[in-house]
């Protein structure tokens, strides 16, 4: 798979529809006139603030991936390791918004990755999944977005993501169900086949009974990796 990433060391990912910052005072105005549109009075005692509160939380945070640049990716050369051992990083918070109701997403992702001529710095993936969950959006899209990012900056056809989210707009609306989480798998590469996928699903802890031991290393020996393969996985 050809890349147009540059070859250095760090990169930044390609900015997509990035957007001027909103003027707080003018978004505060909107929220003080969405509160006395549902009938509530801004100047109340605990509520004078609120307009405020909001602008900022959804400007300098749950919406700030619209607005700054994307995080600096480091990667490393890989081209002296004699076998390819595939990364699989797991636990990586999710808050996000969804876009239909501009309610809470938020859980948990894990990205799996065969690296070919570049390493991430793991921080640095941890980053990348917050920078593209801060925006309103559905998990549908934001599965594509990591998928296609994680490919661009690892310069790797190879990519699986799995993300498991609780929705505000099931949970707090609606059916008001709390429990239940929607997850979704976009699968890349060595990793719509076997054994990859299921060291993946394993990883993100689909198949709990793959993390044993034993079965991990008979796996990992189809891929031929040893057991820096398994110290990898079991370290994440």
């Amino acid at each position: 798979m050809k890349s147009t990433i540059n070859t250095d060391n760090s990169t930044f990912i390609k900015v997509h529809s990035l957007r001027s910052r909103p003027d707080l005072e003018q978004v505060s105005q909107c929220v003080h006139e969405l509160l006395c549109s549902l009938g509530i009075d801004p100047e109340e005692e605990g509520l004078q603030e609120t307009p405020r509160r909001v602008a900022k939380a959804f400007v300098e945070e749950l919406f700030s991936g619209l607005y700054r640049a994307p995080p600096k990716m480091q990667r490393f050369a890989y081209h002296s390791v004699d076998k390819k051992v595939p990364v699989h990083i797991h636990g990586i918070e999710v808050h996000s918004i969804c876009e239909h109701h501009l309610l809470p997403m938020w859980g948990w992702a894990t990205v799996s990755y065969l690296p070919d001529a570049y390493l991430l710095g793991i921080s640095k993936v941890h980053r990348l999944v917050d920078y593209w969950s801060r925006r309103p959006q559905l998990q549908e899209k934001l599965i594509v977005d990591l998928a296609r990012e994680i490919s661009k900056a690892a310069e790797t056809p190879h990519v699986a993501v799995t993300l498991s989210l609780n929705h505000g707009c099931v949970q707090h609306r609606g059916v008001c169900h709390a429990q239940g989480q929607a997850t979704t798998h976009l699968l890349e590469g060595c990793f719509r086949q076997e054994p990859y996928v299921l060291l993946h699903l394993a990883s993100a802890g689909m198949s709990p009974e793959l993390r044993s031991e034993p079965q991990l290393e008979d796996v990992l020996a189809t891929l031929e990796v040893g057991a820096e393969g398994l110290d990898l996985l079991n370290s994440k």
